[in-house]
């Protein structure tokens, strides 16, 4: 299996998957204050679980960049060229 054909997609991985994370971090944040809004109080029974949805999404964006990053780094050092 030729893996230096992959190396657009893991470079492609790379630089989305954090945004990708934030994204998610951000309509879970706005998902907290659209609970608060419609609570009319801001309790952390209210506030808490969409702000850990966001959180898992953000770490699951990260653990999609580290896991790029190994993959391309050991594709380039294989031998691989650097496109």
């Amino acid at each position: 299996m030729n893996i230096r054909r992959y190396l657009k997609t893991l470079r492609t991985l790379n630089s989305i998957a954090p945004f990708v994370g934030l994204l998610g971090t951000a309509f879970g944040i706005m998902k907290a204050f659209y609970a608060i809004d419609r609570a009319g109080k801001a309790e952390l029974p209210t506030v808490v679980p969409p702000i850990l949805k966001s959180l898992g999404v953000t770490a699951a964006g990260l653990l999609v960049t580290v896991a790029a990053v190994i993959a391309w780094n050991f594709t380039v050092g294989k031998g691989g060229r650097k496109p």
